[in-house]
């Protein structure tokens, strides 16, 4: 009985620290999608790991071994014969055809992104193909090496995210471990990177605008770190960085700590502006076709490329048709599709999960935003700067599509090309405003107890439930 009951204590304590059951489901789960989803088969891996190849090997120029040209064609090969999955045989019939030499199409295709910016976009997947080259020269255990090496940081990042946090610490650990995240962080996107560093982003926010200690440089020095190391990453998430321009004065252990944080945020802005110009000029010369078209297997549509130079120069004229656009898109069936696809529709598969699941998952999201102790530190989390984080929140999703519009022909009217993806970096925005105790102080104490296994439970169904859809779909 001792023992037992020595064993329900330390269950209890487990899951009474969000942290650890993070580490552990974000460990277990993230393994999966690692080793299940076969190469390639995730979002764009075909480009990033080229990227990652050339980046680890310093060879921007001198094209591509034949038996990384094999490697990539067996396993496209093998996709497309177990699934007939469009975008892996649109890639192959690309590359590998007899009027041209699979190793220049390739060089062709890939090498347009290869500029100086992308490299710290790629630092982590090009320190595990270095390491995996010391081991073996089979590039397929590179890609394994990456994906390892991506959910590594994506675990460790997120860990210390959610045991920072002073509040929503559940709803961390419920957006953290959503399908679609963890199945990025198990791939060699460098999403992963910007989607680990929103949450320590939103961690260290949290004790900022909560914390009785006023904050100097000690504290804010991590803040502009960590700022520094988004600002090579993608240039709209940085703008989250305004949220702290409204910071009260009274949070800063000096004033001029306020005024140096504004001047921070200000250069930040402008480096990130700097940095994606540079990025869009170099890539753009050696860009393919505007006219030449995609498939984006998320929306599962072929898209046609925009000018951007054009489309600016129309919205400068005339921001009419941009508005139309969203609004368009705002009301047509794209919204459940961001949804799905910001919860758990992985986009390359054809076959979905059951969408009652997800919106399960999702309303879990919001109820965990109500379940806060009634002395818990989002009491000091006031409504003007919630209000702020609203803003801003609407701000860049509208900043998101407006990036799709420039770069995207439009579709039946419609902005085309975002995903749910891309707004999970500023899911927070729009959560934390949402903090109180407006749920717990409605429910028991016995209900109150089971919530920690609920919340895991949930985490468990739905990533079953999304692997089994995910292993039908590849025949595994």
């Amino acid at each position: 009985m001792k023992k037992v009951r020595i064993f329900n204590e330390k269950l209890t304590a487990f899951f009474h620290a969000p942290e650890k059951v993070f580490l552990l489901l974000g460990l277990i789960f993230g393994l999966c999608y690692v080793f299940l989803t076969p190469p390639f088969q995730s979002p764009d891996e075909d480009i990033h790991f080229m990227s990652s190849w050339q980046y680890s090997t310093f060879d921007r120029l001198g094209g591509f071994p034949r038996n990384l040209v094999e490697c990539l064609y067996e396993h496209l090969d093998a996709a497309i014969d177990k699934t007939g999955t469009v975008y892996s045989r649109e890639i192959r019939d690309n590359f590998f055809h007899a009027e041209c030499p699979a190793e220049e199409a390739l060089q062709r295709e890939y090498d347009t992104t290869l500029v100086p910016g992308l490299y710290s976009q790629y630092l982590v997947q090009m320190g595990a193909f270095k390491l995996a080259q010391i081991f073996t020269a089979r590039y397929i255990f590179w890609l394994w090496a990456g994906r390892l090496a991506n959910l590594a940081l994506y675990l460790l990042v997120g860990y210390f995210a959610v045991k920072l946090a002073k509040f929503y610490r559940w709803g961390m650990v419920l957006l953290a471990l959503m399908p679609m995240p963890l199945s990025l962080a198990g791939s060699l996107s460098y999403d992963v990177s910007i989607n680990a560093l929103s949450l320590l982003f939103f961690s260290l926010t949290q004790r900022l605008v909560t914390d009785e200690k006023p904050y100097g440089w000690k504290e804010l020095k991590y803040f502009y770190l960590l700022g520094l190391a988004m600002m090579f990453l993608k240039f709209p998430y940085v703008l989250m960085y305004g949220v702290l321009l409204f910071v009260p004065a009274a949070r800063f252990s000096r004033k001029y700590w306020k005024y140096v944080t504004i001047a921070f945020c200000l250069l930040l802005f402008a480096g990130a502006v700097g940095v994606n110009m540079r990025r869009a000029e170099d890539t753009g010369k050696k860009q393919r076709s505007d006219a030449r078209p995609f498939y984006d297997r998320d929306a599962r549509m072929r898209i046609s490329r925009a000018n951007p130079a054009e489309k600016l120069t129309e919205l400068k004229h005339s921001p009419a048709e941009f508005i139309r656009a969203a609004g368009k898109t705002a009301v047509s069936i794209r919204i459940p599709f961001y949804a799905g696809s910001f919860v758990g529709i992985l986009g390359w598969l054809t076959v979905w999960p059951p969408l009652w699941l997800l919106a399960i998952y999702g309303l879990l999201l919001l109820a965990a935003a109500g379940l806060e102790e009634e002395n818990s530190p989002a009491v000091r989390f006031k409504w003007p700067l919630r209000s702020i984080f609203l803003l801003g929140g609407f701000g860049l999703v509208l900043l998101i599509h407006l990036i799709f519009y420039l770069a995207v022909a439009l579709e039946n009217g419609e902005i085309a090309g975002v995903q749910g993806k891309y707004f999970f970096p500023i899911a927070l925005l729009f959560l934390l405003p949402l903090c109180g105790s407006w749920l717990y102080s409605r429910l028991k104490m016995e209900y109150r107890r089971i919530l920690p296994y609920l919340f895991a439970g949930v985490i468990c169904f739905t990533h079953i439930a999304v692997l089994l859809v995910l292993c039908r779909h590849f025949a595994l």
